[in-house]
């Protein structure tokens, strides 16, 4: 008796469905003959034998076929998983991007004010160091004034005393005192 063989999927089907046929036929032979040879019992055995192998091998195949299908679909939904990261980075990157040229820019404008501003700071350091020259310059001259003006009220207040005292002092004296008067008045005003 031959046992039946399940249909095999994606496995090489002519040559199990080839030697089912053969089994078949040889049993169909040997009832039509009604001979049981040793030869055809050692056929059958054969035969039989090689149906095991096939169906086993059968077996083998068709679960490496579905660890080969499953390891497929886990490589498939990985593919599909990495492609929605791609994704997600592609989007996080253009963002990125986009913020890194708004920042670019901002730092441009900072640039350009900051040396705008330091160069507007090297002007006011330059009109404050020339206003503390001149305001050097004019206390120095009020300095200088105040000298003359004191002299000058010393030089007045002598003369009037000068004038309350007799005269007695000769035009000659007075012409020379009044010239050493105007030299001193002079040396105060350079």
């Amino acid at each position: 008796p031959v046992t039946s063989v399940p249909p095999v999927e994606d496995a090489p089907a002519p040559v199990v469905t080839t030697l089912a046929n053969n089994v078949t036929q040889n049993q169909v032979v040997s009832h039509d003959k009604q001979e049981h040879t040793p030869q055809s019992i050692t056929e059958l055995e054969r035969l039989k034998h090689t149906l095991q192998q096939l169906s086993a091998e059968n077996i083998s195949l068709k679960a490496k076929l579905s660890s080969f299908s499953e390891e497929e679909r886990e490589v498939r939904q990985q593919i599909t998983d990495t492609v929605a990261e791609i994704g997600v980075l592609s989007q996080d990157l253009l963002g990125l991007r986009g913020q890194v040229g708004k920042k670019r820019e901002e730092l441009i404008e900072g640039t350009c004010e900051l040396k705008a501003l330091l160069e507007k700071k090297g002007l006011i350091t330059g009109l404050i160091t020339e206003q503390e020259q001149i305001k050097q310059v004019l206390e120095a001259n009020n300095n200088l004034t105040r000298a003359i003006t004191q002299n000058i009220s010393t030089q007045s207040t002598h003369h009037q005393q000068q004038e309350l005292v007799p005269r007695q002092q000769t035009g000659t004296e007075q012409q020379h005192h009044e010239l050493i008067q105007q030299q001193q008045h002079h040396e105060l005003i350079q």
